[in-house]
């Protein structure tokens, strides 16, 4: 029955008692999603009845934990059972200090061999970060699947063949009589080895149909052979591109390759992210930004008239792109912008973009300063704030004076000091209550953001082991050209495993940054304040507000505030940062203004 794809666990499950009939209908339900991990069997308890219900599963997944021991036979069976799932995805784990390169025994990787290769039908592979040295025939196999359309892997090894089956330059197996075109593939920090003969391959144009491509960190692939790898794909619509130069060199960063390559042969991006980075020194990771604004004001100048998302994060985005940005016509009609961190985009061009782009949902910058509000909020006609669709906004609100309202015995200065700061506070809260289908807001003082994904976690640490080396020595970048391939990582192969994570979590933290010019540049005086007598019922508007981040603003919420905020933001269900200077009572006032939703 159609109608259980959309009940819970606990609906299903109700729904099973009421008759025999029901229970037929509704049990396949309750096995479409199945953890390998909950497939146990406890002492003096009946096994689960997975004979009966694999045929329902489509949907397997596994934390490395569960098979970092070994499979056991129940275990076994199960992925012996189970021959329609469609989703196989592999569970990241937690970041662990040691960055331990996992090695699981000969039987496990037959097994998973086997029940990819028994599942035919499998559509979706996800491989996540788990540190772990993959099976090389388990990765053929998955290569070989002929109605695989969504790929995506962290940190793994491919060798140039496995590549090219797995985007379908060369077909997965000679006697297959169908294959499914590859729709989305996403790797970050693969190493891929052999790849030079996919350029001369003439592949079948009929299944070069990707239209999602992350190519985020490749090693072994230098820029030309990255360039012509995404220039085989016509139809891309969403490039995201991390492109990480580990020698050490001062080449510019080739714009014109987006020009004259890229955008000619994939003329339909949509989303356009991209970042490119060059090694400054051999002796140690010390990655600098090779993106200035002169490259960006070339690449917008040609981009592709159909581009909705840009995420040029960290970059050097100023004046000139910006100008040529707006000279385009899909400047007004933009969906999604990303800047975090481009500390030469100004609050003038965040107001403009607001006042211009009506199609914008997403938008993330440094900086608005309140003064740049209230000039546009002053403006009559056409230049009234557009952006009435926005749902995610990040940015750091500045120039607010204090709202704290001033003794009785206070100055005249004083007072009319106050009720300035008061009206220009209430000001940017009227600009901002026009963002009716808000759900993501913050405006906190957050840590540097992750490449081309979640805003709420880093993926960084300290600044501690930002000069970390990817290498030990010059001998060591010779010999990652020179190791010979084995069934088994040998001891450069798995040092660069290790290193990897470190790598891309950790030493590109100052990427973009100049810290020693910029430092905080949000520490201005005044911050956001969330209170009654600030205005907070300005912002009834926010009925779809989920996610909330004062991160480092001094907040002085009264139990009042929370109740109000339960009452007229009930979808609310995680609150970053203090909403009071006590800690203990800040705790309290979440809750409140969370309510049970605290708990789900």
């Amino acid at each position: 029955m159609e109608i259980a794809q959309y009940l819970s666990t606990k609906e299903l499950l109700t729904c099973i008692r009421v008759s025999r009939t029901c229970e037929a209908h509704f049990t396949p339900a309750l096995w479409t999603t199945l953890p390998l991990e909950k497939m146990v069997v406890k002492k003096n308890k009946s096994p689960p009845p997975i004979q009966w219900n694999a045929d329902s599963v489509r949907h397997l997944s596994i934390k490395v934990s569960t098979f970092s021991k070994g499979l056991s036979s129940f275990q076994t069976n199960v992925l012996r059972e189970c021959r329609n799932v469609k989703f196989f995805q592999i569970e990241a784990t937690p970041v662990e200090e040691d960055l331990q390169i996992l090695q699981f025994e000969d039987k496990v990787w037959t097994v998973l061999t086997n029940f990819v290769k028994e599942n035919q039908g499998i559509c979706r592979v996800d491989l996540g970060n788990g540190n772990i040295n993959y099976s090389k025939d388990f990765i053929q196999a998955l290569a070989m699947l002929p109605a695989l359309e969504h790929f995506k892997a962290e940190y793994i090894v491919l060798q140039g063949r496995q590549l090219g089956q797995l985007l379908r330059l060369l077909p997965p197996d000679s006697g297959t009589n169908h294959v499914t075109a590859l729709k989305s593939f996403s790797t970050s920090g693969a190493w891929m080895e052999s790849v030079e003969g996919l350029k001369r391959i003439a592949a079948d144009k009929t299944l070069l149909t990707l239209t999602s491509f992350n190519l985020t960190g490749a090693y072994n692939l230098t820029w030309n052979e990255q360039v012509d790898l995404i220039c085989r794909f016509p139809k891309l619509e969403i490039l995201e591109w991390f492109y990480i130069d580990r020698k050490s060199c001062t080449e510019e960063f080739r714009a014109n390759d987006f020009v004259t390559k890229i955008f000619k042969k994939c003329p339909r991006i949509k989303k356009l992210a991209f970042l490119s980075t060059v090694r400054m020194s051999p002796k140690i990771a010390d990655y600098q930004n090779n993106i200035n604004d002169k490259h960006l004001e070339t690449i917008f100048r040609s981009a592709p008239v159909g581009l909705e998302r840009i995420n040029v994060n960290r970059s050097k985005f100023g004046p000139l792109a910006f100008k040529s940005l707006k000279s385009r016509p899909f400047f007004s009609t933009l969906k999604e912008l990303d800047l975090d961190h481009c500390y030469e985009f100004t609050s003038q061009m965040a107001v403009e973009c607001l006042e211009s782009c009506s199609g914008l949902t997403k938008f993330v910058v440094v900086e608005i300063s309140a003064a740049d509000i209230a000039r546009s909020a002053k403006k009559q006609g056409s230049k009234k704030w557009k952006c009435r669709n926005m749902e995610y906004l990040k940015a750091h609100i500045t120039q607010l004076g204090s709202v704290d309202p001033p003794h009785a015995n206070a100055s005249q200065k004083v007072q009319d000091q106050y009720k300035k700061s008061l009206q220009l506070h209430k000001t940017v809260l009227g600009q901002l209550s026009i963002m009716t289908r808000l759900t993501h807001l913050d405006v906190g003082r957050s840590k540097i953001p992750s490449i081309f994904g979640s805003d709420e976690e880093s993926l960084y640490s300290s600044e501690e082991d930002d000069e970390e080396s990817l290498c030990s020595s010059e001998e060591d970048e010779e010999d990652w050209e020179d190791y010979e391939d084995t069934r088994d990582m040998n001891p450069i192969q798995t040092m660069l495993m290790k290193q990897i994570r470190k790598a891309m979590e950790r030493e590109f933290l100052g990427l973009g940054i100049d810290r020693g010019s910029t430092g905080d540049k949000r520490a201005k005086n005044g911050y956001l304040t969330l209170r009654g007598d600030a205005g907070l019922n300005i912002l009834a508007t926010w009925s779809q507000l989920r996610y909330l981040n004062v991160q480092d603003l001094k907040q002085s919420m009264s139990s009042d505030d929370a109740h109000w905020i339960q009452k007229n933001w009930p979808r609310l269900h995680t609150i970053e940062g203090e909403l009071h200077s006590q800690a203990q009572k800040s705790q309290v006032l979440k809750a409140i203004a969370l309510g049970d939703r605290i708990f789900k």
